[in-house]
């Protein structure tokens, strides 16, 4: 009877990992049946599994109160390495609680009790407080020391947490191969000794590596595994669902990376994580704003600065209020909201360190103030927020740039402006591939969209249609440009960005402190090497939408045929036409009205697609759709008389990217194409030319 309750203690013990639930119902068992035998080490070895499935239920004061009756039973049994063994876990549950200290003393003592095996599970422990207190070369010391003994004995329980923690280290210090062998070893161990919830953890690291070497699908492959398994054991979801929903949100899925978001709060509310709650629902308050959702956006942030007010996190509850007055500011109070409050909130989130968002923030004053006439504060929020165009990490210089542009245009130096644009425009191209790797907060393509808008406002004040055509290219490079969603072939820059992403996610972590110089130093210097390695490395160029338009040339590519691109601006349509080498600006009327007619379109061909339809119903959708083509070609094509019958090569703006081309009467019979931006046009073109060549 004694062994058989040994033997179920050891039971709950290894379900202890594995499924904290059942662990915690068989160890409650295995003490009543143990008390009832006279059998200390049994009870020993059940209290120390109840303890460990505590821990992992995040329930640290009963977690320690049932390790230190273990430590005791332990005693009474007689048994120094069940004691020694119920102290390493206490150890780890003290780190936990934030009592280094103490933990090593715990781990120190059980070390000297522990024989030559145990001994190795015991550096193992020590290994991974060391770990959680960031003192990593001590920590990989442990792990190395204990690991030789463990193969040696076949201990393959605890080489599997020995190579799990190694593995995250790894991945700590930017060893990313290193890090991937030896969570692979974990997983395969997991597998091997039926270990659901650690393997769960283990794919969450696996996917937490790969989102940092940037191959976003291995690593959403990896969460997915991983939320299944930790979720079908009601273990702790919320920083996988955090980690899953900045990975989404990296490459602007952002339906999929608000749900994630949204399961993340609501896994933190269950769980009673309050430390970590606002930073998720600060997270879920971005993307819902970058979804247009601007109140669910200023609900989830209103609620964060509550949280973080009461946490007394000033920093952090500043970048939360920008993002409630942003919210404001997007909706129908907008006349409402004080210039001066939001000029207190921008200074506060200035004074915490979020030099982006920072000058995020004054630009959103300037242009508030600019709405309202107030000339001298628009001025100088675009002063303070052009500064650092000169120095520091690009994406800030880039926005700097932006700001200097505003700031000439406000003052009437239109030309000034156009060549801040352009160089806010070259930082981002020189240093694309850097901020396609870490862009996680910012979004780079954003801020390039705006550079784009703003120069196609600075060409239409000019009038000339080369400016135009060259500023409404670039607004469609930065819409087409999308993150790269797996890692280049190059080893050398894919270990460059790698590092890249985990500096500045070490970065974010920092704040709200101000960030050690040397973490933005390395920043910077990574950003140069991998914008030199781009620039002058070999092998195939870049995607065609990082090209810029020739202009020069396009004359003598389109030869006979004619473009027409269709640029929108202030509400109301412009084409400009390139035929025989001479541009052409347009303007055609306003939007509403084409958009009008475009929208009539998909009704009446859906309508006359029907096999069930009447005559009279088919007669009708057909004249509904020959009004709307007509009504479209006066307002598109006839205007441009320059056209003439020549082939034509077409490049639509939003409203127009569902209009049936061939069904319009000025197209019948016409060789046409149809280009989301003339820079691919030409690109495609050039490719034609070199392969009729060959």
């Amino acid at each position: 009877m004694v062994a058989a309750t040994t033997k179920a203690a050891q039971e709950a013990l290894r379900l202890a990992e594995d499924d904290p639930d059942r662990a915690l119902a068989l160890a409650a068992a295995v003490v009543r049946q143990a008390r009832a035998e006279g059998d200390p080490g049994a009870a020993a070895v059940a209290e120390r599994a109840w303890g460990l499935a505590a821990f992992h239920r995040e329930d640290l004061d009963t977690a320690m109160r049932h390790l230190r009756r273990a430590i005791t039973l332990g005693r009474s049994a007689g048994s120094a390495t069940l004691a020694a063994e119920a102290r390493m876990t206490l150890a780890f549950a003290l780190n936990q609680r934030g009592r280094p200290r103490q933990a090593l003393r715990e781990i120190d003592v059980a070390i000297e009790h522990l024989g030559r095996v145990e001994g190795a599970r015991a550096r193992a422990q020590r290994g991974a407080i060391l770990h959680q207190l960031g003192r990593l070369d001590e920590a990989l010391a442990c792990y190395r020391a204990a690991l030789p003994v463990l193969r040696r004995a076949n201990d393959l329980l605890w080489i599997q947490r020995v190579v799990l923690n190694r593995g995250v280290l790894h991945g700590q210090r930017y060893e990313f191969a290193a890090a991937e062998s030896d969570l692979s070893e974990a997983a395969r161990l997991c597998e091997r000794l039926d270990l659901g919830l650690s393997l769960g953890y283990v794919h969450a690291n696996l996917g937490y590596v790969h989102g940092l070497r940037g191959d976003v699908p291995v690593a959403l492959d990896f969460f997915h595994r991983a939320q299944e398994r930790i979720g079908a054991l009601h273990a702790q979801l919320g920083p996988l669902l955090t980690d899953r929903s900045e990975l989404l949100l990296s490459v602007r899925l952002l339906p999929e990376a608000r749900e994630a978001a949204e399961q993340a709060v609501a896994e933190f509310e269950r769980e009673g994580r309050r430390l970590a709650l606002p930073e998720v629902r600060l997270l879920l308050a971005r993307v819902a704003f970058l979804e247009g959702d601007h109140p669910a956006a200023e609900r989830q942030a209103r609620l964060a600065v509550r949280e973080f007010d009461r946490q007394q996190r000033r920093e952090w509850a500043a970048l939360a209020r920008l993002i409630v007055v942003r919210s404001e500011l997007a909706g129908e109070r907008r006349p409402r909201v004080s210039l001066r409050r939001v000029e207190g909130v921008v200074d506060a989130v200035a004074r915490s360190h979020w030099p982006v968002a920072a000058i995020d923030g004054r630009l959103l004053v300037a242009r508030l103030a600019l709405e309202r006439g107030r000339l001298p504060e628009a001025s100088a929020q675009l002063e303070r927020a052009s500064r650092p165009r000169a120095t520091g990490p690009a994406l800030l210089r880039a926005r700097a740039w932006y700001a200097t542009a505003l700031a000439r245009l406000t003052a009437g130096n239109a030309r000034g402006a156009a060549r801040a644009l352009r160089a806010g425009m070259a930082v981002l191209d020189e240093h694309g591939a850097a901020l396609g790797a870490t862009d996680l907060r910012a979004y780079a393509a954003g801020h390039r969209a705006e550079l784009s808008e703003l120069g196609l406002r600075v060409a239409f004040q000019d009038g000339r249609p080369r400016a135009i055509l060259e500023w409404a290219e670039l607004g469609r490079a930065s819409h087409l440009r999308q993150r790269p969603v797996r890692p280049p072939d190059d080893a050398a820059l894919a270990a460059d960005l790698a590092q890249l992403r985990a500096t500045v996610i070490e970065i974010d972590k920092a704040r709200p402190r101000r960030p050690p110089a040397g973490l933005l130093q390395r920043q910077v210097a990574l950003e140069r090497r991998i914008r030199d390695h781009s620039r002058f490395g070999r092998g195939e160029p870049g995607p065609a939408t990082a090209r810029h338009l020739a202009v020069r040339e396009l004359g003598a590519d389109l030869g006979d045929r004619a473009l027409l691109e269709y640029v929108r601006y202030d509400g109301d349509l412009y084409a400009v036409t390139v035929v025989g080498g001479r541009l052409r600006l347009h303007r055609l009327g306003p939007v509403a009205r084409v958009r009008d007619l475009v929208d009539r379109i998909p009704f009446g061909l859906r309508r006359l697609a029907r096999r069930s339809g009447t005559v009279a119903g088919r007669s009708g959708a057909l004249a509904l759709v020959r009004h709307a083509a007509r009504g479209l070609d006066d307002a598109l094509l006839a205007p441009l008389t320059e056209v003439g019958d020549r082939a034509i090569v077409i490049v639509p703006t939003a409203p127009l990217h569902a209009v049936p081309w061939s069904i319009l009467p000025s197209c019948a019979g016409r060789p046409l194409s149809v280009t989301p931006s003339a820079a691919l046009w030409q690109v495609a073109s050039h490719r034609a030319a070199r392969t009729r060549g060959g």
